[in-house]
């Protein structure tokens, strides 16, 4: 990690190919390499979701950076924001209200197994160096964020 001394981590579903396309697609475009990935399926996810009073039954992206957590559609505005240009473009949907933004992420993540064109879950060993292995601790994982 170069720029930012705090890693920001994204929670994904390590069993949907779509999304392990998604974070394929975020780790080779974070030049800073200050994301970090766990799957939300990980035991200190499930903690996490508690710290942050988030409701177990949100089946979507996660972020949580500077500590906070964002879920849904404020997820990949963050995301896209810590990417840089062009990507950053993206922060414009934050012009439409919220409730609309994650009305059509809810609609995506619906049918999300269906949009996998044939991926794979396979993560490849660029963005395997960067997963927080799923047994991880939650002290650890709290440690590693500094929350």
């Amino acid at each position: 990690m170069s720029h930012h001394s705090t890693p920001i981590l994204i929670l994904f579903d390590g069993n949907c190919a779509f999304c392990s396309r998604w974070v394929r697609f975020m780790a080779a475009r974070d030049t800073r390499e200050v994301f970090r990935f766990l799957s939300l399926e990980a035991p200190a996810a499930a903690e996490l979701r508690c710290r942050f009073h988030v409701d177990p039954r949100i089946d979507a992206l996660m972020c949580v950076k500077d500590g906070a957590l964002r879920h849904s559609s404020e997820a990949a505005l963050c995301i896209a924001r810590c990417l840089g240009w062009p990507y950053s473009v993206a922060t414009v949907f934050a012009l439409i209200p919220r409730t609309l933004r994650d009305r059509v992420y809810a609609l995506i993540a619906r049918h999300r197994h269906t949009l996998a064109f044939g991926a794979s879950c396979t993560l490849d060993v660029e963005v395997a160096k960067r997963l927080v292995n799923n047994d991880i601790l939650y002290d650890d994982l709290c440690t590693m964020l500094q929350l």
